[in-house]
């Protein structure tokens, strides 16, 4: 609801423990197919900027360093696995997955 934009398909990708050593926390990565682009839905501190761009321009930003987020780094590599046909997303989100070290 932030972006604005909606999905007519989700496909999970991968969970990730971004802080195993210290917390359970997780955070899970979908494939989102069939953008639509809507209304955004910011709360009234909230601020988040959305911009398009060629996938090679995202890998180049994290060959370079510029973007740094780690769900972002993981989300584009995952997505050069599936675009290359190396890898396909899981489909389904698992209820519940213990942590891998």
């Amino acid at each position: 609801e932030e972006t604005g934009y909606s999905a007519s398909e989700w496909q999970f990708v991968c969970r990730i423990h971004n802080a195993i050593a210290y917390s359970d926390e997780f955070l899970d990565i979908f494939l989102a197919k069939g953008l639509q682009q809507g209304e955004r839905k910011l709360d009234e501190e909230e601020f988040l900027d959305v911009y398009s761009a060629p996938f090679s321009d995202l890998l180049e930003g994290v060959r370079r360093g510029q973007i740094t987020d780690v769900k972002t780094v993981i989300g584009i590599f995952w997505l050069e696995k599936i675009l290359s046909g190396q890898w396909q997303a899981e489909g389904e989100c698992p209820e519940a997955m213990p942590p891998r070290a």
